[in-house]
């Protein structure tokens, strides 16, 4: 399993989690159960966005060390070219 597959993997789940603590406090608020509403659902909520910010702040990271890593330190993952080394095509 590569790394995008987990990513995806995570991010849906993030994305699932929030939406039944969303719908579980809607629910509990609007029916009467307002200690289950915001005890339950709404802690879950509450953690469900901070991991969302968490991966968030990962990612912005991940974009920034490339950014340093290509434009400043000149790194490329990119193969040397052939022509430019002398070498002709085959």
């Amino acid at each position: 399993m590569n790394m995008a597959k987990i990513a995806r993997y995570v991010g849906s789940l993030i994305f699932l989690a929030s939406m039944v603590c969303l719908a579980g406090f809607w629910w509990g608020r609007t029916t009467g159960h307002a200690d289950l509403a915001v005890h339950v659902f709404g802690r879950g909520l509450e953690w469900t966005f901070y991991l969302a910010i968490v991966c968030i702040a990962y990612m912005l990271a991940l974009g920034a060390w490339t950014i340093v890593r290509v434009w400043i330190l000149g790194e490329t993952d990119e193969p040397e070219d052939d022509e430019a080394a002398g070498e002709p095509r085959a």
